[in-house]
């Protein structure tokens, strides 16, 4: 195989390309003054050679493939500096015009005589959101342009360093040096048009800003000679109307046509399941997604549409109030209408957020379905991909109507809002006076919940609470004077006496309530869930306080205990003070109060000494020498007992000989006493003691104390 010519020939192209390049390229613009026609010529002509030496595969194409594109790019902004150029002139004809008629200009030349009418307000109210919307689009573009400027003033700085440089290294490829020649032209062209947008954005806002001022000026003597007319109102109820009457025929063509989708779409699905064949289940397979498509978008057109026919009610009732603002110098439903307005306003924010996400979605969507469509291999495939795409297509259009309808009516219903706020603001002090009485009477009749269809209110709960207090005072009075009035004249003990105040007490309370919940109509199925939770509570966290509450019930009734009642518990010897809802006051010998949980005189042994009287038996214990006379002993204390004051001749006193002691012989007197308090009895048992000390020395009987007799044995002895 001879390579020789080859090789030869790859020896001509190394050598002699570098010297077309440089001589084939055309000439870098000098200054900015290259104009559009001569960049075009001179990119068009490096195309051509471009595509010369791509054939031959010959190296130093990618300096001049970027040598064209920079090209290219200088050409495109050099357009861009044209259009910015031509859009600053007209701007400064147009400001110029408004210039010369803003020293002439007077309202009376765009308004008609007054008095005017809503229809003229809103031309000109929607010419001023026009106008502000476009004035926050400008301050916007006018912020990027800025950047912009700021980007491209160092893209010159660096153009310009790296031409210093390479001015200064003296390359030999005199192309890179030209190429930063190019680089630094285009930077200047870029500066230069980024000067003339920020200009002209300049302008056009202050343009903007000036037909803001006139259109205000416009609206606020509209306002000032605003006056109500029927036939303007008519005529926008009978427009609705008719758009009611337009969504209603809409909606029975779009069920109509539903139905047949929804058929087509079952039937895709069974073909679908039927394919046998892979050509046959591609086919059914476009076809159920073209059905499914079209069946998403009937079922998303129909809902949209639903809902702007839903609205016509809300939009003719905000056109009568609109109307009847300007017929009602203080209409009495303000606050309700601010409240109804606010309302659909955040309705309709939600519904827009709602849409556009869905557009976004939907053209999230659109892309891969068109793609998918390009790449089928069947004609009758594609068709019906495509097909699918139109139908994604005909829900983003729908869903842009819908979207500025919305946008519409939630513009109406802020106009609305932004009214009822100024005439809230314009009141006189009595009218705002009234506005204020009128909004607190609304806040108490807010319905805090329904149950059985009677409604709770705010109203109802305050004055129940008011009646209950002011019932449980008048209660607590009520019972105060039945204790001091009616049951301090009766002959019942104090104990029955304080169960019987407690009773009424509980009762009273018990009527209150219940009258307080019946005067107000609260239903007591309103505090069912009350109950629940008190049972709830009661089975798991409080049943010690119910028991011990239901067993201070129980001995307030059954009276097993009685306030003044000696007992005798775990050891403690005290009197009742108190019996409470929960627990029991007893005072101690020592006078210290111990209080007693109620169900403790119910689950434990408790010694009551006073339950049915207050005469109890009590007893001395005596213990005398042996050999002592029993009957004189037994007859010295009976005299003793007799003598004592406080012991009850009946039942008579008794002495018992108990037993035969180690050291002595035990006897054991037992008297009747009556016991009032609780030192009593130990005082009678004290005086008793003294008494048989001084009658037994006076006897000549001598009390007996422990003796011990030891016996010593020798054991030698035994």
């Amino acid at each position: 195989m001879r390579r020789g010519p080859y090789l030869l020939l790859l020896t001509l192209l190394f050598w002699f390309v570098p010297l077309y390049l440089s001589g084939a390229v055309p000439e870098p613009p000098e200054g900015p003054g290259i104009t559009i026609q001569e960049a075009e010529k001179r990119a068009n002509e490096l195309s051509v050679r471009l595509v010369e030496l791509r054939k031959h595969q010959a190296p130093g194409v990618e300096k001049l493939a970027r040598r064209l594109n920079l090209l290219r790019e200088l050409q495109s902004q050099l357009q861009r500096q044209v259009s910015a150029a031509n859009r600053l002139a007209s701007l400064g004809q147009e400001a110029a015009l408004a210039s010369s008629s803003a020293k002439d200009w007077s309202p009376d030349q765009e308004l008609p005589p007054p008095p005017y009418q809503l229809p003229l307000f809103d031309l000109q109210k929607d010419q001023l959101e026009a106008a502000q919307q476009k004035l926050a689009t400008l301050n916007l573009s006018l912020s990027l342009a800025k950047k912009a400027k700021e980007e491209s003033g160092k893209r010159l700085k660096e153009a310009e360093r790296r031409l210093r440089s390479l001015q200064d290294q003296k390359p030999n490829n005199p192309g890179d040096l030209e190429d930063a020649e190019l680089e630094r032209h285009l930077s200047l062209v870029e500066q230069k048009v980024e000067d003339l947008v920020l200009t002209g954005l300049e302008e056009e806002l202050n343009l903007t800003q000036s037909k803001i001022t006139r259109v205000e000026t416009l609206i606020s003597l509209i306002l000032k000679d605003l006056i109500y007319a029927q036939e303007p109102l008519d005529e926008q109820l009978a427009r609705l109307k008719e758009r009611r009457s337009v969504l209603e025929l809409r909606i029975a063509l779009l069920l109509k046509e539903q139905k047949d989708i929804e058929a087509s779409w079952l039937e895709a699905n069974q073909s679908l399941e039927m394919g046998r064949s892979e050509i046959y289940r591609q086919r059914a397979d476009a076809l159920l997604k073209s059905r499914q498509a079209w069946r998403e978008t009937y079922q998303e057109v129909l809902e949209q549409t639903e809902v702007q026919l839903s609205w016509i009610t809300k939009e003719q009732r905000l056109w009568q109030r609109r109307y009847r603002l300007l017929q009602e110098k203080t209409p009495e439903d303000l606050n309700l209408w601010q409240n109804e307005t606010n309302g659909a306003i955040l309705d309709l924010e939600r519904l827009v957020h709602v849409q556009q996400t869905t557009q976004t979605h939907l053209q999230a969507l659109l892309l891969p379905a068109e793609q998918e469509a390009d790449l089928a291999n069947s004609e009758w495939v594609k068709k019906e991909l495509n097909n699918r795409s139109g139908a994604i297509r005909k829900r983003i259009e729908r869903g842009m109507e819908y979207l500025a309808e919305l946008q519409r009516v939630k513009g109406l219903f802020g106009r609305l809002s932004d009214e009822l706020r100024q005439r809230a603001k314009s009141l006189a002090f009595k009218e705002k006076l009234g506005a204020a009485g009128q909004k607190i009477k609304d806040g108490w009749e807010v319905e805090l919940w329904v149950i059985d269809d009677q409604p709770v209110t705010l109203k109802k709960i305050t004055l129940s609470l008011v009646l209950l207090v002011l019932g449980l005072i008048a209660s607590r009075r009520l019972t105060h004077l039945l204790r001091k009035k009616l049951l301090s004249q009766t002959h019942l003990d104090e104990s029955a006496r304080d169960a019987t105040e407690k009773g009424v007490w509980y009762l009273l309370v018990l009527l209150v309530s219940l009258a307080s919940l019946t005067i107000v109509n609260i239903p007591l199925t309103a505090f069912t869930f009350l109950g629940g939770a008190l049972a709830i509570g009661v089975g798991f966290g409080a049943q010690n306080l119910m028991n011990n509450f239901i067993s201070g019930f129980i001995m307030m009734f059954e009276r097993p205990i009685k306030i003044g009642d000696l007992i005798e518990i775990d050891g403690n010897f005290g009197v009742i003070e108190e019996i409470g809802a929960r627990c029991t006051r007893v005072r101690t010998l020592a006078n210290v109060h111990i209080l007693v949980p109620n169900s403790t005189f119910l689950e434990k042994n408790i010694t009551n000494w006073t339950l049915s009287s207050h005469e109890v038996r009590c007893g001395v214990d005596i213990g005398v020498a042996y050999g002592t006379p029993s009957r004189k002993v037994e007859e010295v204390l009976l005299r003793v007992a007799m003598k004592t004051d406080r012991v009850q001749a009946e039942p008579k006193p008794l002495v018992l000989f108990q037993d035969f002691g180690d050291s002595s012989l035990a006897f054991s007197l037992y008297v009747s006493i009556a016991v009032k308090d609780l030192i009593d009895r130990r005082q009678i048992e004290s005086n008793l003691r003294h008494a048989i000390d001084q009658a037994f020395k006076e006897a000549g009987l001598v009390i007996a104390f422990p003796q011990l007799d030891v016996h010593l044995i020798d054991p030698r002895s035994t």
